[in-house]
Formats: C-alpha cells, sequence, structure tokens
C-alpha cells in the first residue's frame, strides 16, 4: 500500500504544489483535483511513513524524504514513482505469475493490455522512466567497466541498444583515446541525440538508428550488450549474437554484462528469472548457458571479469574455424 501511495504522490505532483507553498491539504486536493477527505488519508498515511509532516491542523509540509519526489530532484524519484512507470507496470505484471507458469509466455501484456516492447515504442513516459532505469544499472557499472579491462588497444566501441549513451559517456570520459556509437531503435535514438547534443564527448560520440536484430555497422573494435540478452529467449539471444558476430569480423570482440545465474546463491538469481519471464518473456542464464549461446552464434567466451552488483563482463570473439 505504501509503494501506491507514494505512486499516488508522486503522479499527482503533490510534492511541487507543496513545494511552491501551498500546505493546507483541502486547497492541495483542489489544485491537483483530488478528493480532498481521500487525499487527506493518503497525507495521514504519508505522514505516517515519514514523507510528510503536519506543521497545523490541515497543514502539512515536505520532509527530508519527501522533498526527494519533488521535480528536478538529482534523484529522479518523481518520475520513477509515477503510476505509469515502468516499475507500476512491472508489479502488474508479476501479479499474473500463474499466466506465464501455465502458457511458458510473459504476462506483461495480459496484464497491461500490450507488450512491453510496443508500449515503449509509444508512450513517451513509460520510455522515459525505462532510461531512467537503464541509467541507474549503468551508473552501477559504468565506472567498473572502464577500469576493468584494458581499453588501451581499442579505438572504437559500439555499444547495441545502449538507451541514451550513459555507457559509452562513462568510458569516453574515462579514456580519451575512445571513439563510441550507440546503436539504438528510432525514438531512443532521438532521445539520445538530444541527451547527448551538448555533450562535451562531441564527435567523439555518435548515434545511429537501428536494431541488433537486423545487419549492425561493421569496423567497431567492441560490441557492447549491456543487460540486453536477458531480455530475450535464446532463438532471438542467438540472432542478436549472430549479428555481432557478423560485424565484428575476423579481429573484433563482444563485450557482454550481465548477472549470470549463481548456483551458490540461487535467491537473487532467481527472482531476476522470473521477472524477466513474466515481463518480456527473457530468462537468466548460467555462465554454462551463456557459452552456449554464443557457441550457436560462431562466437567463443574468451573471459570473464567481475563488476559490481553481482555482473559479469563476458568477453567472447569469432570462432577461428569460421574466419574468413
Amino acid at each position: 500500500m505504501t509503494l501506491n501511495a507514494v505512486r499516488v504522490f508522486a503522479t499527482l505532483g503533490i510534492a511541487d504544489v507543496i513545494n511552491s507553498g501551498t500546505s493546507d491539504v483541502p486547497e492541495i486536493a483542489r489544485k491537483v483535483g483530488a478528493d480532498s477527505d481521500a487525499l487527506s488519508r493518503v497525507v495521514r498515511h504519508l505522514v505516517g511513513v515519514g514523507l510528510l509532516r503536519y506543521s497545523g491542523q490541515g497543514q502539512v509540509e515536505l520532509t527530508r524524504v519527501g522533498a526527494l519526489l519533488v521535480k528536478g530532484h538529482p534523484s529522479l524519484f518523481s518520475e520513477i514513482f509515477q503510476m505509469n512507470s515502468v516499475g507500476r507496470r512491472f508489479d502488474a505484471a508479476i501479479e499474473e505469475l500463474l499466466h506465464s507458469t501455465m502458457t511458458g509466455e510473459p504476462a506483461y501484456a495480459r496484464a497491461n493490455g500490450e507488450s512491453f516492447w510496443n508500449q515503449l515504442a509509444a508512450d513517451a513516459q513509460l520510455a522515459q522512466t525505462f532510461d531512467i532505469d537503464m541509467e541507474q544499472h549503468v551508473g552501477s557499472i559504468g565506472l567498473d567497466l572502464a577500469h576493468a579491462y584494458d581499453w588501451s588497444k581499442i579505438s572504437h566501441v559500439m555499444d547495441l541498444g545502449g538507451g541514451t549513451g550513459a555507457l559509452l559517456s562513462h568510458l569516453l570520459t574515462e579514456h580519451r583515446h575512445l571513439r563510441g556509437t550507440l546503436v539504438e531503435y528510432a525514438d531512443a535514438a532521438t532521445r539520445a541525440r538530444e541527451i547527448l547534443a551538448n555533450s562535451v564527448l562531441g564527435p567523439r560520440l555518435t548515434v545511429s538508428e537501428g536494431s541488433f536484430f537486423d545487419p549492425l555497422p561493421e569496423g567497431a573494435d567492441v560490441y557492447v550488450l549491456s543487460w540486453i540478452l536477458h531480455d530475450w529467449a535464446d532463438r532471438e539471444a542467438i540472432q542478436i549474437l549472430k549479428r555481432c558476430r557478423e560485424a565484428a569480423g575476423e579481429s573484433g570482440q563482444v563485450f557482454i554484462i550481465e548477472r549470470p545465474l549463481d548456483p551458490n546463491n540461487l535467491r537473487p538469481s532467481t527472482e531476476d528469472d522470473l521477472r524477466m519471464l513474466v515481463f518480456v518473456g527473457g530468462r537468466e542464464r548460467s555462465l554454462e548457458e551463456y557459452s552456449q549461446l554464443l557457441a550457436s552464434a560462431d562466437l567463443q567466451m574468451e573471459n570473464t571479469l567481475p563488476l559490481r552488483g553481482r555482473f559479469k563482463l563476458m568477453i567472447a570473439r569469432g570462432t577461428p574455424h569460421r574466419r574468413r
């Protein structure tokens, strides 16, 4: 209940109304178009959990925690906790785990009316919260990746499905000799260009519109798939890897960043696996299963390097007997 109360708080922009000087609950209700009595009960709950505090009869103010939900705060919580966010829609899909268990199919469309990928392409607010989610993922591993591998012999990195370019930004900031290309589908590429328009990285970071299911630009030294393959069943994952193999040719490498299933620590791994099942029909895999996927795409695992948060960097290259 608390999570949904916070989502109501964020969706109605109550933190911004209070931050602008309105503290009277009935007046807040009028400004956001809510029922005054119902909102007062939501407010009472939010006081109880520490987002608000009473400052007088019928008056409230933001606590330090509540202030995190003011629009423009660096935490981006005002966007993350929207009712129309990725998180809320994923929670709805989780409630339909029985459907996925019985059919083997993702439950997202059953819970939300349409597949996640279709909604992502059509809904700007949903796409914004997904971008934020992916940027948080990159924030946890970006610097690790920049320092876990010796990039001195690499010139050009291509990030496939890299969102708004956050991962490449980390790499290019830490290694000034690198050039980067972000490959994203149409709407995501447009958002990335807008975000990167004033970047100090300038001509070193370019955005290319495309799909990792189609032929990819050739010539990069490294093709990165960061938190991509777990979104897809084996058939699609192999197709993506084959496209990387084609583009990488004889000398290029494929970098895969995922959180492999850990037989010695099953709970977090298997929770992630069930989420991917109900969200998009994807799956988490063990290192052995990733090796098998790579082999099916004429790639072989050369090395693995640990990153924070259970992530691993898997480094692959084309198998010698199939090189041109």
